[in-house]
């Protein structure tokens, strides 16, 4: 029996965009069956959250709470948002998302019926009506990461050889109880999420995704530049060999890198030449790939690049 959603919010000076998450969680459908909590988790931000705060307070009836957290990172803020739930069910999401009228409820319903510790919805974007025209194909190739799509289809699926289910922060719930056998959020630069799903795969939790429980998250115009998504998968690629070791320990290496990857390097370098001299339409995709790749190699060698704070 659900009686409590725990609903989380980490934020860092979104404070308007704050305001249009805490407005689709005020008028959420609920039944008599359970209630839910929204707890907003300050990190250390320096413009009017904590105000904003105050002008939700009264509205919330008692389901509005605020916690501050001074260490900077979001996963430090996440894992204070956890320790504070009183929720059975713990519901991630974003301080530039709108949830759906019936988020909370279909959670609600899922966890009622299944037998799961973390399921995942759907993200859509929220973008501009024209896009740029190397983005007009995002939802079929590697641009929708960046932009925080994520649907896996229209029905209910559990995690299983085929289907690989990482949920993504902005839109992942978990049961509370399952935190004690796999553990918390964990500092990985950008991807402590990725990182979270993969670690609990990993340790034998039951994961799934439900495409009735829907959020739109609110794509910032600066993120839709080229230097924005080649800084992004450079990142993500030193996010991934922390997240990853146990890939690059087999094989001969030099200077602390597999010889394999080497070779991926020196391939998708040549197919990101041959696309730009042939005109390619795809030569940006090989060119996220190498930024990549790169990335990976470079976290490797031991090189302290970073763009955790790409927002």
């Amino acid at each position: 029996m659900i009686n409590l959603i725990s609903v989380i919010i980490a934020t860092y000076n979104r404070c308007q965009r704050l305001k249009g998450t805490l407005d689709s969680l005020l008028v959420q459908e609920l039944n008599s069956s359970f209630d839910y909590e929204v707890i907003v988790v300050d990190n250390n931000s320096n413009d009017k959250t904590k105000e904003i705060f105050e002008s939700y307070k009264e509205k919330f009836n008692g389901r509005l709470r605020y916690i501050f957290e001074p260490i900077q990172g979001k996963p430090y803020a996440l894992n204070t948002g956890i320790k504070e739930a009183k929720g059975e069910i713990i519901a991630f999401t974003d301080d530039d998302c709108i949830v759906d009228k019936r988020w909370v409820l279909n959670i609600s319903n899922v966890f009622q019926n299944k037998l799961v510790d973390m399921v995942g919805g759907k993200v859509m974007p929220i973008l501009p009506a024209s896009l740029p025209k190397w983005l007009s194909n995002y939802k079929d190739n590697l641009l929708k990461y960046p932009l925080m799509y994520y649907d896996l289809g229209d029905r209910y699926i559990q995690f299983n050889h085929n289907i690989k289910i990482f949920p993504i922060g902005a839109n992942m719930i978990v049961r509370k109880s399952s935190f004690n056998k796999f553990g918390n959020f964990q500092d990985v630069g950008r991807s402590e999420d990725m990182a979270f799903c993969y670690r609990w795969n990993k340790l034998g939790a039951k994961i799934a995704y439900s495409p009735d429980i829907v959020v739109y998250h609110y794509t910032h115009p600066h993120r839709l530049n080229k230097s924005y998504f080649r800084k992004y998968f450079f990142q993500v690629g030193i996010d991934h060999a922390e997240i990853y070791q146990e890939k690059y320990i087999p094989g001969k290496h030099f200077l602390s890198v597999p010889i394999w990857l080497y070779r991926e390097l020196i391939l998708i370098t040549i197919k990101f030449l041959i696309s730009i001299l042939k005109f390619d339409s795809n030569y940006f995709l090989n060119e996220l790939k190498f930024y990549y790749t790169m990335g990976i190699i470079l976290n490797l060698h031991g090189f302290g690049f970073n763009f955790k704070n790409l927002r």
